[in-house]
């Protein structure tokens, strides 16, 4: 019985996982996963990326940008703002690192898509943030400010999907005298991805990759 019923849910969560990949622009859904092999098109301040069931618009050179959203048929899905381009860093590749060589930030997931920072805790690591590794295995960002910046439980990942164990970490933030300010957890250390690394390409050849916003109002 155990057994069947551990196979029914190995089953679901693959099936869950194809119409998660196959249907990736969702009414509701406030983030889009984009696989290695999604085309690249540009114009002007836009840039498309092709995906199975329509097209994803971010609008914007810099910074967080504009998202529109359109089905097969050209047709307006939902429009967004604020958006930003992440993938989930292996664990293993900063455990190599004396120091961080991208600006960092800690996502949550819940299901097959990322979630939006609580008011008050957001996590950013910038680029050149001394990294030490704790005798626990950990790993201990040190920030400018005297802060520093706890990963626990990450283990190695390359996927940044639901499931993946390097989806299962805790983020720890301390501040100058060590007092625990806030903890997040089931989350991944995530690169910041800027849009003009990716529009000098014809597709997404290294990383999956996540496109995160905030729906426009009347957006479904």
């Amino acid at each position: 019985m155990r057994r069947w019923k551990k196979g029914l849910l190995i089953s679901f969560l693959i099936l869950t996982t194809i119409f998660s990949l196959t249907y990736a622009l969702r009414m509701g859904e406030n983030a889009v996963r984009l696989p290695i092999g999604t085309k690249i098109e540009t114009a002007g301040e836009i840039t498309r990326f092709i995906l199975p069931d329509g097209v994803l618009e971010l609008i914007g050179l810099a910074g967080q940008l504009g998202v529109r959203a359109y089905n097969k048929e050209g047709a307006l899905l939902y429009s967004g703002k604020q958006a930003r381009l992440f993938s989930v860093v292996p664990v293993q590749k900063l455990l190599n690192q004396d120091t961080s060589t991208d600006d960092l930030i800690f996502v949550q997931f819940k299901g097959l898509s990322p979630q939006p920072d609580p008011p008050g805790k957001s996590i950013l690591i910038p680029k050149g943030a001394k990294i030490e590794r704790t005798k626990q295995g950990s790993l201990l960002f040190l920030l400018a400010n005297g802060s520093k910046i706890e990963i626990r439980g990450q283990k190695a990942s390359q996927t940044g999907i639901v499931g993946d164990p390097g989806l299962k970490g805790e983020c720890r933030l301390y501040d100058q005298r060590g007092k625990l300010l806030f903890s997040r957890g089931q989350g991944a250390i995530c690169r910041l991805i800027p849009i003009q690394s990716l529009r000098s390409k014809v597709a997404i050849d290294d990383d999956i990759a996540w496109a995160q916003f905030t729906l426009e109002p009347g957006a479904r």
